[in-house]
C-alpha cells in the first residue's frame, strides 16, 4: 500500500537539494550531514528501518518527506536576517545563524560622542547629523526586518585619524559581522557568498587609479547599495538570488592620489554616496600603552548600546535631510568633492581649454562657442597632446564630457539650443560674468 507523503516530516532536518546533503540543528548550531549520517541520527531517534512486505520502511518514508517538504535552495548566514526559513529572491533559504542584534540601553555614551565631535564637527558640523541619520535608517530597518537601501559611506581623512576605528565600531553596532568586498568589487574573484553573510561591508584603502577601474567600482557600489536582490555565488556552488541587508563603508586617505579611488560623481552616482572628511587625531585616547588602548576600545564598544537607544528613540531626522528613497539625503564634503571632480575625465577636458587658451579664446573676456563637431576639430589642432588627439576622434565622448561639465561647472560651460542650432559656450578661466551682466 502506497505511503502518504503529503504529511510533513516529524524529524527536524532540512534537505539542501543543490548540495545533496542534510542539515540538523545540534547544540553547536546547524550541522551538515550526508544521507548516511542522517539515517544514523534518525535510527537513534527510533525511526524503524525494517521493511514489511517489501514496502518502504518508516525511516525511508520520513526521508522522502524531508526531501519533499523540507527542501531548501541555500543554507547559511544572510545579512540582516534572523535564524529560520525565509523565502527570498525566489529561493527557499535556511538562515543558519542570525546577526547579533544590539540591545538599546538608555545610558550616556560620552566617549563615542566626543569621538564623533572630534572626527566630524572640526571639519563641518553638517556631517554628524547626516551620520546619525544614516545609522538610524539602517538600525530601524534591521529591527523592523525590512529592506532599506542606503548610501555607501566614504570616510576620507589623514592617516590614523580614526576612520578605520569608526568602521570597526559600526561593525559592532550593526550586528558584529563584517566582510571585505574589495576582491569581489575589483573583479579579482567572482565569489561573494561571504559578503551576503555580513551586515557591514568594510573597504579600506581600495587600490583604484585608472578611470575604467573607478567606473567598474562605481557600478559595483550601486549594485550593493540599491539592489534588494543580490546574486550569491559560493565556491563550488550554484549562483542563487537572495536578499541580504547590509551597509557599505569605505575609508581612504584624503590626499589627491587616494581620493581618486572614489568614482566620479554624476547624476546616476551622486545620491548613492555619503562622503565625509575626517579630522586628524580624533580618537580621544592618545596613549601608546596597548592595555590602555584596549580598555578604551572596550569602553567605547560598551557605549554603543546607549548610542543605539539614542538613534532609535531620540534622534529625529531633520526635515531638510529627509529622503524618500534612502531615508536621509546624501552629503558630499565640498573639499573632498572638489578633489574627486579634479580626478574626473570631464575635468581633463576642461584642462585642455585652460592649457591651450590661444586655441579657443581671443582674450579673457571672449568665450568660445561652437558645436561638438567643431570642438573635436579644434582638439585636432592642439599639436601633440595625446588626450586632445584622442578626443578629436570621438564626438560622442566629447559631447558626454561637455554635458557633465555643464552640470558641474555652469560658470565655465553652457549648452545652448535653438530651433536651428545646438552649440556650446565655454568661458575662459578668469571670465568675469558680473561685468557682462
Amino acid at each position: 500500500m502506497p505511503k502518504d507523503l503529503t504529511l510533513p516530516p516529524t524529524f527536524p532536518a532540512y534537505y539542501d537539494h543543490r548540495r545533496g546533503n542534510y542539515l540538523i540543528d545540534s547544540r553547536h548550531g546547524w550541522t551538515q550531514l550526508s544521507k548516511e549520517d542522517l539515517l544514523l541520527h534518525m535510527r537513534s531517534q527510533g525511526y524503524d528501518h525494517n521493511r514489511a512486505n517489501g514496502e518502504l520502511s518508516l525511516l525511508e518514508v520520513e526521508l522522502l518527506k524531508l526531501q519533499i517538504h523540507n527542501k531548501i535552495d541555500f543554507s547559511g548566514s544572510v545579512a540582516g536576517h534572523k535564524k529560520g526559513i525565509v523565502t527570498m529572491g525566489g529561493s527557499r533559504v535556511l538562515v543558519t545563524q542570525g546577526y547579533r542584534e544590539i540591545i538599546p540601553v538608555r545610558k550616556p555614551w560620552p566617549l563615542f560622542e566626543q569621538f564623533l565631535v572630534n572626527l566630524f564637527d572640526r571639519i563641518d558640523k553638517a556631517q554628524k547629523p547626516i551620520f546619525y541619520s544614516w545609522c538610524q535608517v539602517y538600525l530601524r530597518s534591521l529591527h523592523a526586518n525590512i529592506f532599506m537601501p542606503g548610501q555607501a559611506l566614504v570616510l576620507a581623512g589623514p592617516h590614523k585619524c580614526g576612520k578605520s576605528f569608526l568602521q570597526n565600531l559600526l561593525t559592532h553596532l550593526f550586528g558584529g559581522r563584517s566582510a571585505n568586498p574589495w576582491p569581489y568589487m575589483s573583479g579579482s574573484t567572482e565569489f561573494n557568498s561571504e559578503l551576503c553573510a555580513a551586515e557591514h561591508l568594510q573597504v579600506e584603502d581600495p587600490a583604484v587609479s585608472k578611470l575604467s577601474d573607478r567606473l567598474d567600482f562605481s557600478a559595483r557600489i550601486k549594485q550593493l547599495t540599491v539592489n534588494e536582490i543580490q546574486p550569491c555565488h559560493g565556491k563550488n556552488r550554484d549562483i542563487i538570488t537572495i536578499q541580504p541587508r547590509f551597509r557599505l563603508s569605505i575609508s581612504i586617505n584624503d590626499d589627491s592620489y587616494n581620493v581618486r579611488a572614489v568614482p566620479p560623481m554624476d547624476d546616476s552616482t551622486a545620491d548613492k554616496f555619503d562622503i565625509f572628511r575626517c579630522a586628524q587625531n580624533s580618537v580621544p585616547c592618545d596613549s601608546n600603552d596597548p592595555e590602555v588602548r584596549e580598555k578604551f576600545r572596550l569602553a567605547i564598544i560598551d557605549e554603543l548600546a546607549g548610542f543605539a537607544w539614542f538613534l532609535l528613540n531620540e534622534w529625529r531626522i531633520p526635515v531638510e535631510l529627509q529622503s524618500g528613497r534612502f531615508g536621509v539625503t546624501h552629503y558630499h564634503q565640498p573639499e573632498i568633492l572638489d578633489e574627486i571632480n579634479s580626478q574626473s575625465p570631464e575635468f581633463d577636458l576642461l584642462n585642455l581649454f585652460d592649457e591651450n587658451p590661444h586655441c579657443f579664446f581671443k582674450d579673457s573676456r571672449t568665450p568660445w562657442t561652437g558645436s561638438t563637431k567643431r570642438l573635436c576639430s579644434k582638439f585636432s589642432d592642439i599639436g601633440l597632446d595625446h588626450e586632445a588627439q584622442k578626443l578629436s576622434k570621438s564626438e560622442r565622448t566629447v559631447g558626454l564630457r561637455m554635458a557633465s561639465l555643464a552640470r558641474k561647472c555652469p560658470t565655465r560651460v553652457h549648452y545652448k539650443r535653438t530651433e536651428t542650432s545646438r552649440y556650446w559656450i565655454v568661458y575662459p578661466a578668469n571670465y568675469d560674468h558680473s561685468a557682462v551682466e
